[in-house]
């Protein structure tokens, strides 16, 4: 507690702290009786300081907590007319972290920032061009030896203002990336019930995202809660650099019209040569899908079943039996597990 309240203050991290490993929830694994899902408490603080633990709660986080009554955290203008001080300072500790790692010199080459599919996440207006975030963000992932960038949550998914994309902003940012090995991108687009339906021509590709042409160092690539369209996800797959080991397709929402995770699995297998390599080269292939239960953080693992089909000519794990081209799988079908305990299935 002590520590994380130095960083909320600026205090520690110029003091030459290198790693600190932050878990912005507090749903963790309660021992032994099998509940995961009781609150944490951690006796060893009781004897904080009350003040400090009143600011600490408001000052450290990550990512703003959903607002009373709502299960998603709502975003707003982070610069301009409708910018609002108070709301920004939300985000108190990313911006902290993020300003001290673009100034000082360190030996960081990974960013990982994660809320385990809570609905909460890094406001993506801070990302916009002409901010300081973004601006620091650039200067964090441009720095030589920059190598890992692993779920950069955009929180609340507004189309016709979500500019990083369609204006190239995260494009422009992670150029300059030229080391990258390993890119991981999670959004809250199908966890936020209020995300917008999408009409094809506000799509932004993901060529006009991510400059995969630019990281030909790259082992591993990941989309997970993201808006594809299947034809635009198979054609960039097939421009991956050889150098890649691992490809993550989890929880993806698809373009009405535009595929599935039937029609996906089946271009994989069918158009691209991933089936046709080495054993020793084939590329991994990660996949998550959403459970019938409603806890946070609980999920399908179909690593396994996805792999036997695609390059084992073994049965399609996925069935299309919701609404629109959202895909799930038989009941026994791939293994559930715990964001929050990785060691429970």
């Amino acid at each position: 507690m002590y520590v994380a309240h130095a960083i909320a203050t600026n205090e520690t991290y110029r003091l030459g702290v290198e790693q600190i490993i932050w878990y912005d929830a507090t749903l963790l694994p309660s021992g032994g009786d099998g509940d995961l899902f009781h609150e944490y408490s951690d006796e060893s603080d009781e004897q904080f300081p009350e003040e400090i633990a009143a600011e600490a709660q408001e000052s450290f986080a990550w990512f703003p907590k959903p607002l009373p009554g709502y299960q998603w955290a709502v975003t707003s203008p982070w610069d301009g007319d409708d910018a609002v001080e108070e709301d920004k300072s939300l985000w108190h500790g990313f911006r902290i972290v993020t300003k001290v790692l673009a100034e000082e010199k360190h030996n960081v080459t990974e960013l990982m920032l994660d809320a385990y599919q809570l609905n909460t996440g890094i406001n993506h207006f801070a990302l916009n061009r002409g901010t300081e975030e973004y601006d620091n963000f650039c200067d964090i992932v441009r720095r030589p030896g920059f190598q890992k960038l692993h779920s950069l949550l955009v929180g609340f998914y507004l189309a016709e203002k979500y500019e990083i994309y369609d204006k190239g902003y995260l494009h422009d940012a992670l150029c300059g990336a030229t080391d990258m090995r390993h890119f991981s991108f999670h959004t809250d687009f199908a966890t936020n019930r209020h995300s917008l339906t999408i009409d094809m021509y506000k799509y932004t590709s993901l060529f006009d995202v991510f400059p995969i042409d630019r990281w030909q160092q790259l082992t591993h690539f990941g989309l997970s809660n993201v808006l594809v369209a299947k034809s635009d996800l198979i054609t960039f797959l097939s421009k991956l650099p050889p150098t890649v080991q691992t490809v993550e397709l989890s929880f993806l929402t698809f373009m009405e019209g535009d595929g599935h995770y039937i029609s996906l699995m089946e271009d994989i297998r069918d158009k691209l040569d991933w089936k046709h390599r080495p054993l020793e080269g084939r590329i991994k292939i990660l996949a998550k899908i959403f459970c019938y239960l409603s806890y946070c953080g609980r999920y399908i693992c179909v690593d396994k079943e996805v792999e036997e089909f695609v390059y084992n000519d073994g049965p399609q794990p996925f069935q299309l039996r919701q609404r629109g081209n959202s895909s799930d799988v038989d009941p026994g079908t791939g293994v559930l597990k715990d964001l929050f305990n990785p060691a429970w299935e």
